[in-house]
């Protein structure tokens, strides 16, 4: 009995050293152009330390355990520094630009706040709610912009010879803002992750579509 209890021990502590860290590569496609981000996620001291590497662009997130979003922060060419905390019910946004900086704050109270969807959804793709309210700050302007994701029909696909069970997302900007952007995301339904995402960033933005391509474990 010491025995068999001693070896379940054994298997949760593993299990839980195995999904504490996670490598993963996306690859973004634009005009052609195919760009590959590696995601690197590990959990330490009850939190979620996500980094991201795209090109010239540097991402770190720290997550609760849920991945509630606690601080992002964004580094491009070594000429821009963004970065973004919750403090109480406010985001702090700090850009530093060509020598500059401009600080702002954004009053959110308890709505959700998502900079990455790759991992933001995970409550809500895992809940019965078919519809999820959130905030994000648009990089380009500081704005904070209200948005809205909805649950459409669940679809098999396949990604780089894998395939997935997935639930399609739409993703919009809230009240009549929506008409203006929308983009689609499909997440795993068994990790709760975004295996494949389809938007652009504007009026006027080039179209991209961006799937994951391998997962490290």
């Amino acid at each position: 009995m010491r025995l068999s209890t001693t070896i379940i021990s054994l298997g949760l502590i593993f299990s839980s050293q195995a999904v504490a860290e996670q490598k993963m590569i996306y690859e973004s496609v634009i005009k052609g152009d195919a760009v590959k981000v590696f995601w690197d996620s590990e959990e330490k001291e009850n939190k979620t330390h996500i980094k991201i590497v795209k090109r010239e662009k540097n991402v770190t997130m720290e997550c609760l355990p849920d991945f509630s979003l606690l601080n992002y922060s964004e580094k491009t060419g070594g000429s821009r520094e963004l970065s973004i905390s919750k403090v109480g019910p406010c985001l702090i946004v700090k850009n530093y630009e060509k020598g500059k900086e401009k600080i702002l704050s954004h009053k959110i109270d308890k709505m959700p706040w998502i900079q990455e969807f790759t991992f933001g959804f995970q409550s809500f793709i895992k809940s019965n709610k078919n519809s999820y309210e959130f905030c994000i700050v648009y990089p380009k302007d500081l704005a904070l912009h209200e948005m809205v994701a909805t649950k459409e029909e669940e679809e098999e696909i396949e990604i780089a010879g894998k395939k997935y069970s997935t639930q399609k997302v739409k993703i919009t900007l809230a009240g009549f803002k929506k008409s203006f952007w929308k983009g689609y995301a499909w997440f795993d339904k068994q990790s709760a992750l975004m295996v494949r995402y389809k938007a652009n960033e504007g009026p006027r933005t080039p179209y991209m579509e961006t799937s994951l391509i391998e997962v490290i474990q």
